[in-house]
């Protein structure tokens, strides 16, 4: 019997930054990335924004060297921004350069109004809701 091993690792990226009117914004996004079946999974949660997408195109684009697929696990996710989507978009292209496949999942109805209004939904690979990979 073959014993499936399941890797697993956590990324929290949190702070506060000062507007100009010194208001404190507090952002934050967790990656918990696992690898199941042959496919590398990403679950984020919080806000894909200005200051928490470089952090996720640091832990994503490596990943996209052609070794496995990756799932985008969304369900946790409630805002991108248009850095985020930059990071999205660089990320599908290295994926189809590398022959891998790239899906979202668990995308919420304003992040999905989101890609709709940018196209994203044309060019991104999003599972629907209620639908297994």
């Amino acid at each position: 019997m073959v014993r499936e091993i399941l890797q697993t690792a956590s990324y929290v990226y949190s702070g506060i930054k000062l507007s100009e009117k010194n208001e404190r914004t507090i952002f934050s996004m967790t990656i918990n990335r696992t690898s199941r079946d042959g496919t590398a999974v990403f679950a984020l949660a919080g806000r894909l924004d200005t200051t928490t997408s470089p952090q996720l195109h640091d832990v994503l684009l490596p990943a996209l060297d052609g070794s496995c697929d990756i799932l985008l696990d969304f369900t946790g996710l409630n805002y991108v921004s248009s850095a985020g989507l930059r990071v999205l978009l660089a990320a599908q292209k290295q994926s189809k350069a590398a022959g891998v496949c790239m899906s979202l999942r668990g995308v919420c109805d304003e992040i999905m109004e989101v890609f709709d209004m940018t196209g994203f939904s044309d060019i991104l690979n999003i599972i629907p809701n209620g639908e297994t990979r």
